[in-house]
């Protein structure tokens, strides 16, 4: 049995793409040469990699159980072509984030490290923390970052940084009026809110409706920028990592609301990948988002 690095990349490709032709694509072969490559290797190894069908590829549980391995053979070779060549950190880094952490942490972090090593690249993706933890352990994502406690027994966790959700509503709204509000002098209030599958959605529903049975949802969206110009209109109240609405409420367009009983700190997380190598990249990456988190912790 021989096993060779174009076949382990193809395979790779194949993982994350779902097809041959994809695949083909990105190791810059023809889908003849890529489809060759990956029977030669499911023949090596005397086992089938995926599930076919029709022409999308799943993994199967070969596959599955193999693929970090190939995936950490071929970081460390990059690390080692690296090294020999330049001696510099490069390459690509595949980021995902949640919402308030991706439009109002992260993007400081990405631009500090891209400055600190030009010959890195980072492709960041904001999207719900679901989806992000799906991506790494599928690995088509290298680092996440989640909103909110997670425990999933494929990915490596570690505490990051923290923030909190406050309710915030127009400046002039009347119920920006009162003081020390209770979570019943809520009610009739109308809500602009993130989408169901955000985490702070989540977070926010399970504390209210430990106090209410009905809220009434006047817009969702997956954009807080969005809901923030919503809020500012008057017309609703919203719910948001204090990260987020910081510039408004500096401003003096948002209010945060006094609620008693509404008190909802949030842990964010980075999740990688177990059993799966870590490049260079991403652990000089990892590091320096932690070294970000200690010195500008939220609010």
């Amino acid at each position: 049995m021989r096993v060779t690095l174009k076949q382990l990349a193809v395979f790779d490709a194949v993982a994350r793409a779902g097809s041959v032709s994809l695949a083909a694509q990105e190791v810059a072969l023809t889908q003849s040469a890529a489809s060759m490559s990956l029977q030669e290797l499911e023949n090596s190894l005397g086992v089938e990699l995926f599930h076919r069908h029709r022409r999308k590829l799943t993994l199967n549980e070969n596959g599955r159980r193999l693929h970090p391995k190939a995936r950490s053979i071929l970081s460390q070779v990059g690390d080692l072509e690296t090294a020999a060549t330049t001696g510099t950190l490069q390459g690509s880094l595949r980021v995902g984030a949640g919402s308030s952490i991706g439009n109002y942490m992260i993007p400081e972090v990405c631009a500090d490290f891209v400055a600190l090593h030009p010959s890195a690249r980072i492709d960041l993706r904001v999207m719900p923390s679901t989806q992000i933890m799906n991506a790494i352990e599928g690995l088509t994502l290298d680092v996440g970052f989640v909103e909110g406690p997670q425990n999933r027994p494929k990915l490596d966790t570690m505490a990051w940084a923290k923030d909190r959700l406050v309710i915030v509503a127009a400046a002039d709204a009347p119920i920006a009026k009162r003081k020390k509000l209770k979570i019943d002098d809520l009610k009739g209030q109308t809500w602009f809110l993130q989408n169901t599958e955000s985490s702070a959605r989540v977070s926010m529903s399970t504390v209210l409706f430990m106090h209410t049975e009905s809220m009434t949802i006047g817009l969702e969206s997956s954009s807080i920028e969005a809901i923030k110009r919503a809020v500012a209109t008057g017309k609703g109240i919203g719910c948001l990592s204090r990260r987020a609405v910081e510039p408004e409420l500096a401003s003096g367009i948002l209010v945060e609301l006094d609620v008693r009983d509404f008190d909802l700190t949030r842990p964010y997380s980075v999740v990688t990948r177990k059993q799966a190598y870590k490049s260079e990249l991403q652990v000089a990456f990892i590091r320096h988002a932690m070294q970000y988190a200690e010195r500008d912790l939220p609010k």
